[in-house]
């Protein structure tokens, strides 16, 4: 005679429900189907898990927190030096015109942040590398004798990644008298690293 199966559902301590559980014992063999669904818990057990998981979160929260803050590199701070190696001077045949020419140093591990100018921009790489963060658009690898120009009003920032050579490059500025050239987005004082942030008026 063959036994009947045995149908029971089985409850887990989060309320779910594991069923159904079939069990045989004919010829030895036992079959089993499992299945799960989420049922549904009386109002005290749920208030009891919810007031729990709240006070669970809420002492978890100020670790995370931590946690985060501490995982976050503190900014670099701006180490980049400039020298001035053409003075503001007239552009021939552009009235209200004039150019300068800068040399910048950026220390290894080191970067310019990021930052715009009003004016044009133009950069050639003299030694070392990095890579120049351009927003919008790919890293641009630097090495010696790669010149970029930088449209005005394009916020970008100079990165040095080496951990022995500076990266140095010449930044030739050509715009109206009295433009402002350079403006930070990160925060920092607005730094001039040796070298004059506006052209002079005339």
């Amino acid at each position: 005679m063959a036994l009947r199966p045995r149908r029971r559902e089985v409850f887990d301590r989060a309320g779910m429900v594991v069923q159904p559980f079939l069990s045989t014992s004919n010829r030895c063999r036992r079959q089993t189907s499992v299945a799960l669904r989420i049922g549904k818990l009386p109002p005290m057990m749920f208030r009891l898990f919810s007031g729990a998981g709240l006070l669970l979160l809420s002492a978890a929260m100020p670790a995370m927190a931590a946690t985060d803050a501490a995982s976050k590199p503190p900014s670099k701070p701006m180490e980049v030096s400039c020298t001035v190696l053409l003075p503001p001077a007239p552009v021939p045949g552009l009235p209200g015109t004039l150019r300068m020419v800068e040399k910048l140093t950026v220390p290894p591990g080191s970067d310019a942040h990021r930052h715009k100018h009003d004016i044009d921009e133009m950069m050639e790489v003299v030694s070392g590398s990095g890579r120049l963060s351009v927003d919008g658009k790919p890293d641009v690898d630097l090495k010696p004798g790669v010149v970029v120009e930088i449209p005005p009003g394009t916020l970008h920032q100079q990165h040095n990644d080496s951990d022995a050579e500076p990266l140095v490059y010449t930044a030739t500025f050509i715009g109206k008298a009295g433009a402002h050239m350079l403006t930070r987005y990160s925060g920092e004082k607005d730094r001039s690293a040796g070298c004059p942030h506006t052209l002079p008026k005339k």
